[in-house]
């Protein structure tokens, strides 16, 4: 689910479902990785420019 997280596949909530995940583990696995990932590639993008 991780993996799933952190690369750009969209069916993030239907794995999610055919896993049987709890709510809160989605918000784990899904919310917050993604969020990291967005965070660095914001970071990445940032460093490039300057």
């Amino acid at each position: 689910m991780t993996l799933s997280a952190l690369s750009p596949i969209p069916y993030l909530s239907i794995l999610a479902g055919a896993l049987k995940m709890h709510f809160y583990d989605f918000l784990l696995y899904g919310v917050l990785m993604r969020t990291i990932r967005f965070a660095v590639v914001a970071y990445l993008f940032f460093i490039i420019l300057m």
